[in-house]
């Protein structure tokens, strides 16, 4: 079972700050160099402090918010790979190329070039 909100019990989290006001509980989401976009870091933390919350029964809503200039920019897709397999990904570079038939397009990437 999660215990509830101590302002100690997320002190060394890496990607989001979590506080309390009132009967309020405050996720801030804190990669602004990233636009706060969504890594598993970032997921795991806000998750453990919404069961935090969940079990605080002190605590009547959760508000998220962003850091910086952007709420979230959505997923980190340049995590992906590392996320899943441990490795980084590979780079590559895609470009837009119009196909045969007018108004149709395709992405290639530098690699495969037809």
């Amino acid at each position: 079972m999660t215990e509830p909100y101590r302002p100690d019990l997320f002190a060394d989290a890496q990607a989001v700050q979590v506080e309390r006001e009132g009967r309020v509980g405050i996720v801030r989401w804190n990669r602004p160099d990233r636009l706060n976009a969504m890594n598993s870091t970032m997921y795991a933390e806000w998750i453990e402090a919404y069961d935090t919350f969940n079990a605080d029964p002190e605590i009547g809503a959760v508000v998220t918010t962003g850091n910086g200039r952007a709420y979230s920019a959505g997923a980190d897709v340049g995590g992906f790979e590392r996320s899943f397999t441990g490795a980084e990904a590979p780079k590559r570079r895609w470009r837009l190329t119009r196909r045969s038939r007018p108004g149709t397009w395709r992405t290639a990437s530098r690699r495969s070039r037809r």
